[in-house]
């Protein structure tokens, strides 16, 4: 029997550990954009034990996100300012101006 396929870009690479020396190892997210996609991906981070900043033209957008204990940026550089990893779901580059 033939060992595992992997697809055109070869088998999957191991996921590394976060970053040590912080409380708990707790990662640092900063999302920006929070429409149909965004929203709910936020969303799900909150749900683990990662840190959450966000931010949205529209800024109540963010309202449910920081009830659940986000943090709301005024804007895409203050989301970004600190963070370990910044996610972007926007539909155009113009909507972080």
């Amino acid at each position: 029997m033939a060992g595992p396929k992997h697809g055109r870009l070869g088998p999957a690479k191991p996921v590394l550990p976060a970053p040590s020396g912080k409380e708990n190892d707790v990662t640092t997210v900063a999302f920006c954009g929070l429409g149909q996609m965004g929203e709910p991906m936020a969303a799900r981070l909150l749900d683990g034990d990662d840190e959450l900043v966000v931010w949205n033209r529209s800024a109540e957008r963010a309202d449910a996100l920081v009830e659940r204990g986000a943090r709301r940026a005024a804007s895409p550089a203050e989301a970004a300012a600190g963070v370990e990893v910044v996610i972007t779901m926007l539909s155009t580059p113009e909507a972080l101006d």
